[in-house]
């Protein structure tokens, strides 16, 4: 799904649990496209720097969403990549066993071979998932480093949840929710590598951490059931009882 103009809606229906701050994105690695110029290449809008104050105001600060009742399922488009790592997009949501998650992919792998390498637009169709009874939910992404998957990242919408991995100082976020200006349509920003990441360079070890958050944008869309409206309640019990009286006539 891509999208060439931006609209005006009403406050979600939703809400975001363990908000957080504002994040100015990072200066990508390699002459990389910004997040803000990816967004306007998605999205049509004109936003000038990572740091236009428009540009970061569409920061949710949410790191889980709570589904409404009527949310019947979830679309995942993934949109953009620019990694070197091979990504794996999910949602979770708690367990109450000894397991603190409850994980589900839904996109990827994604990596540098076929349809969806990188980097740019990604050629995936979108996937669709039932929503019912999930509650509140997060958002993960499995990155691996091609060819050898025992070195990985999971990265989660929750900051917290992110301690203790390689290189990784307390309370990382790696996740931003976007506005994207479309009703329940959200844009997943992922930083798959930690804030500071040490390799070994050509002449010395560099770090290339930087916090681009465009590393793979994903947009889920929340599909909410159709309530008739009531005018339509009407004519339907008019079709009805019109039929029963045709019956009714024709029996007498």
């Amino acid at each position: 799904m891509r999208f060439t103009e931006l609209t005006v809606i009403a406050a979600a229906l939703f809400i975001g649990l363990n908000a957080a701050a504002v994040i100015v994105p990072g200066e990508p690695n390699g002459g990389e496209p910004y997040l803000f110029d990816i967004y306007n290449q998605l999205y049509g809008t004109s936003f000038t720097g990572t740091d236009d104050p428009n540009f970061l105001a569409l920061q949710t600060g949410w790191e889980t969403i709570t589904l409404d009742d009527d949310v019947e399922s979830i679309s995942f488009d993934a949109l953009w990549r620019q990694s070197f790592l091979e990504d794996n997009i999910g949602y979770y949501t708690q367990s109450n066993s000894k397991i603190t998650l409850n994980m589900t992919q839904v996109l990827g792998p994604f990596d540098n071979t076929g349809p969806n390498q990188g980097q740019g637009f990604i050629t995936a169709d979108p996937v669709t998932v039932d929503a019912t009874g999930l509650g509140t939910i997060g958002f993960y992404d499995h990155a691996v480093l091609p060819d050898d998957d025992s070195v990985f990242f999971n990265w989660f919408s929750e900051a917290h949840l992110n301690d203790g991995q390689f290189q990784t100082t307390p309370g990382e976020t790696h996740v931003l929710i976007l506005e994207t200006g479309f009703a329940d349509t959200y844009l997943l920003c992922f930083e798959d590598l930690p804030y500071d990441f040490i390799v070994d360079g050509e002449a010395k070890q560099q770090n290339i951490g930087d916090q681009d958050f465009q590393d793979i944008l994903v947009q889920i869309t929340l599909n909410r059931a159709v309530i008739p409206e009531p005018s339509s309640l009407i004519l339907l019990g008019m079709g009805i009882a019109t039929v029963a009286y045709r019956k009714i006539r024709a029996r007498s």
